[in-house]
C-alpha cells in the first residue's frame, strides 16, 4: 500500500522537522526514499537522499543515502564499476559492524550491479550473500528481491534449474506490491536466455495488475519488446520501446545501455539506414558505462552490421570473454550464419547446444532466408539441438540443400538423438522397455518377437538374410519365405516406431539384401549386457566385476522361445558362462574369508538356478562353516531331494560337508 505509505512517511518528515530532532529527522527521509524508490519516484528519492547525505552525521545513513543516488546514476550513465566498490566497501563495513540487514542490502545492490557488467560468478556470490543476509533481517520484499538477482545470475551461467528454483521461492509467497516488478523480471531472463513463451505468459500476467509504476510499465514494455524480437513481431516491438523514456533513471543498474541494446538489435533487425549509428551509440553507452555485457553484445551488433570479417573477430572476442552474448543477440548471428567462418560456427554450435531452448526459435526461423549457406548451416545447429517436430522440416531441408556436403543426413542425426531407446528384457519372458513404456512380449507378434530375439543373440546383433530364413521359416520355400521376413521386418519396425516413416525413422531395424541388423546405438539387450559383464569377469574376476555378473544376469534367455533350435546355444553358452564365473568367485571369496560375499553370490545363483547343484553344494558349505546351521539344514533338505528324485544318488550326511 504504497500511497498509504508515502503518505505516512511524509507525515513522519514534517513532524521530525517540527521536533528539531536531527536523529529522528535523518530516519525519517530514509524512511521517505524506502517509499518513493519502489514508487517509482526516482528524481524525488535522488533528492532526498542527497539532503540525508548533506546532513545526517551518521556514516551508516550517509552510505545508505549515497547507495540510493548511486543506483539511480548506474541506470543511466554513472560508472559501474565505482558503484561496484562503493557497494563492495559498504557491504563489507556492515558485516564488520554486525549489520546484517544493511549489509544485506548492500550485497543485492551489488549483485545487481555486477550482472550488466558481465561479472556472473560475482553476481551470484553477491546475491547469495544477500539471500543470507536478509533471510533472518528482511521483511520480505528484499529477500524477494535478492532471489531474484540470484535467479537472473543462475540463469546468465545457464543453471536454469537452479534459477527456476530461485523464482519459485519467490512467485509462491509474492508481495502484491512487488507483483509486477517480479513477474517482469523473471519474464526478462526468460526474455534473453530462456523460453520466449515462458516470457510472454509472465508479461501477459504483468498486463492485467492495475496501477503499474511508471518504473514497472518501462520495465515492462522493454521486456515485451526483447520478447517481440524474438518473435519477429517488429512493429510491435518498435512500439513497446517508443513508450520507454531514455531520460528517466530506473532501480535496475545498466537500464539505460539495456534500453540502447535493444533499440540497435531492433534496428539491426529491420535492416533501418541508421542501424550503424544506433549500434555504435549502444556500444559507446556501454562502455563509457562499464557494462561489459551489453559491450559483448554491442560488439556482435556492430560485427553484423560492417559485414566481411569484423562480425568473425566479434566472435572470437565475444565466445571467450561472456558466450552468453552469442544467445542474447542470436536471431542477428542466424542472418549471417552463411558468411561465418568454421570456428565462428563453432563458438555458435557450443553456445547453442548450452542453450539449446534460447536458440531453435531463431535456427527455426533461419531454415526460411533466402540465402541457401545461410539455410544450411541453421539446418546443421538445428539438427543438434532439435526437437521432434524439425525431423521432417529437416529432411526436406536435406532435399533442397542437396548440393552442400554432408546435406544428406540432416535430421537424421536428430532423430537418433532423440530416439527412446530400447532395452529388449530378454531374460526369463520376453518384453521390450522402449524409452519409459514396457511392452510385454504377448503383445507383439510371435515371429516379430522371434527375430528380435533372434538378432540380439547373433554377434554385433546381425545375421545374413539366409540365417535368419534358415532359423524362422526353414520350412517354407524361398519365394515364401522372403515375403514372410519382409512382412515381419515390417512389423518389427512399428513395435519401436508405430508411425513408421523410411524418411524420419531413427533407423532401430536395418534390411538391405543380404544383411538384417538392429542398431546397437538404439538397441541393447539384458543378456547383451550380462555376456559384457561376463568379458570383463573372465578377463579381471575382481569382486566388483563378478558382483556386475550377478547383477546383469537375471535367468535364462527368451523362455518364450526356449524350444527354438536357434536360441539354444546362445542360451546355453551364456548359462553356462554365469556358472562358470560364479563357482569361481563362490570358491575364491570362501578360501579368503570373504564368506558373507561368497553367501550372497551363491544365494541370489540358486535363484536364477535352483538346480546348481554345486553352488547350492557351495552354500550349504559355508552355512556350516558360518554357524547358521538352521539355514543349511533347510538348504540340505533342498539339495538331498535333488540327489534323490532328480539324480537317483543319496546325498551325503549333513554333518560330512
Amino acid at each position: 500500500r504504497l500511497a498509504s505509505a508515502l503518505s505516512h512517511a511524509e507525515g513522519a518528515v514534517d513532524i521530525a522537522m517540527r521536533v528539531d530532532d536531527p536523529v529522528l529527522v535523518d530516519h525519517a527521509l530514509l524512511n521517505f526514499v524506502a517509499v518513493l524508490h519502489p514508487m517509482g519516484r526516482l528524481e524525488m528519492a535522488r533528492d532526498v537522499s542527497e539532503t540525508l547525505s548533506a546532513r545526517t552525521t551518521s556514516p551508516v545513513l550517509r552510505g545508505i543515502a549515497d547507495g540510493v543516488v548511486a543506483m539511480l546514476d548506474g541506470s543511466l550513465d554513472g560508472d559501474l564499476d565505482a558503484i561496484r566498490l562503493r557497494f563492495r566497501d559498504m557491504a563489507e563495513e556492515h558485516e564488520r559492524q554486525v549489520m546484517r540487514h544493511y549489509a544485506g542490502i548492500s550485497w543485492l545492490n551489488l549483485a545487481d550491479v555486477e550482472l550488466p557488467r558481465g561479472n556472473t560468478a560475482d553476481a551470484l556470490d553477491a546475491s547469495t550473500r544477500a539471500v543470507e543476509a536478509l533471510e533472518d533481517s528482511s521483511a520480505g520484499h528484499e529477500l524477494q528481491a535478492a532471489r531474484i538477482v540470484r535467479g537472473r545470475a543462475l540463469a546468465l551461467e545457464n543453471r536454469w534449474a537452479e534459477a527456476e528454483a530461485e523464482f519459485g521461492k519467490v512467485t509462491s509467497n509474492l508481495f502484491d506490491a512487488m507483483r509486477g516488478e517480479v513477474l517482469t523480471e523473471i519474464a526478462g531472463a526468460h526474455g534473453a536466455l530462456g523460453d520466449s513463451n515462458s516470457a510472454l505468459e509472465l508479461l501477459s500476467r504483468v498486463e492485467t495488475l492495475p496501477g503499474l509504476s511508471r518504473v514497472v510499465a518501462d520495465h515492462w514494455n522493454l521486456t515485451m519488446a526483447e520478447v517481440m524480437l524474438r518473435k519477429r513481431d517488429l512493429v510491435g516491438a518498435r512500439e513497446r520501446i517508443e513508450l520507454v523514456g531514455e531520460d528517466r533513471p530506473h532501480p535496475m543498474a545498466g537500464f539505460l545501455a539495456h534500453l540502447r541494446l535493444t533499440k540497435a538489435r531492433l534496428a539491426v533487425a529491420t535492416g533501418a539506414p541508421d542501424a550503424g549509428r544506433q549500434v555504435a551509440a549502444a556500444l559507446h553507452l556501454a562502455g563509457r558505462q562499464g557494462a561489459l555485457l551489453y559491450v559483448g553484445c554491442a560488439r556482435l551488433l556492430q560485427g553484423v552490421t560492417d559485414g566481411g570479417t569484423e562480425l568473425d573477430k566479434a566472435i572470437g572476442v565475444v565466445a571467450g570473454d561472456n558466450a552468453a552474448c552469442l544467445s542474447i543477440v542470436a536471431e542477428a548471428l542466424v542472418g549471417r550464419l552463411g558468411a561465418l567462418d568454421p570456428r565462428s560456427v563453432a563458438a555458435i554450435r557450443v553456445e547453442a547446444i548450452r542453450r539449446p531452448v534460447r536458440w531453435r526459435e531463431p535456427l527455426r526461423a533461419g531454415l526460411a532466408s533466402e540465402d541457401a549457406r545461410d539455410r544450411f548451416v541453421a539446418a546443421v545447429l538445428l539438427d543438434q539441438i532439435g526437437e521432434p517436430e524439425d525431423v521432417v522440416v529437416l529432411r526436406s531441408a536435406a532435399k533442397a540443400l542437396k548440393f552442400f556436403a554432408g546435406a544428406s543426413s540432416l535430421g537424421r542425426g536428430l532423430a537418433r538423438r532423440l530416439a527412446p531407446r530400447v532395452l529388449v528384457e530378454d531374460q526369463g519372458r520376453v518384453q521390450v522397455q522402449l524409452g519409459s513404456q514396457l511392452v510385454p512380449g504377448t503383445e507383439i507378434r510371435r515371429k516379430v518377437l522371434a527375430m528380435l530375439c533372434f538378432l540380439v543373440s547373433r554377434p554385433k546383433m546381425s545375421a545374413t538374410r539366409e540365417q535368419v530364413l534358415e532359423a524362422l521359416w526353414p520350412e517354407l520355400e524361398p519365394d515364401a519365405a522372403i515375403n514372410s521376413l519382409n512382412q515381419t521386418v515390417y512389423f518389427l519396425r512399428r513395435v519401436f516406431e508405430s508411425d513408421f516413416s523410411e524418411q524420419t525413422s531413427p533407423g532401430y531395424v536395418k534390411h538391405d539384401s543380404d544383411v538384417l541388423w538392429l542398431d546397437p546405438e538404439l538397441v541393447t539387450s539384458c543378456s547383451i549386457k550380462a555376456r559384457a559383464a561376463m568379458r570383463l569377469a573372465e578377463n579381471d574376476p575382481s569382486p566388483e566385476h563378478v558382483e556386475l555378473v550377478s547383477q546383469t544376469y537375471g535367468g535364462r534367455f527368451a523362455l518364450d522361445f526356449a524350444y527354438e533350435e536357434w536360441s539354444v546355444p546362445y542360451r546355453d553358452s551364456l548359462h553356462a558362462s554365469y556358472l562358470e564365473i560364479i563357482e569361481k568367485a563362490v570358491m575364491a571369496d570362501t578360501n579368503g574369508g570373504a564368506f558373507d560375499r561368497a553367501i550372497g553370490l551363491a544365494r541370489r545363483a540358486l535363484e536364477v538356478d535352483p538346480d546348481a547343484e554345486q553352488v547350492e553344494l557351495s552354500l550349504l558349505k559355508l552355512y556350516r562353516r558360518t554357524g547358521a546351521h538352521a539355514a543349511a539344514a533347510e538348504q540340505y533338505a533342498h539339495y538331498a531331494a535333488v540327489l534323490r528324485n532328480e539324480l537317483g544318488i543319496e546325498p551325503p550326511p549333513l554333518e560330512s560337508l
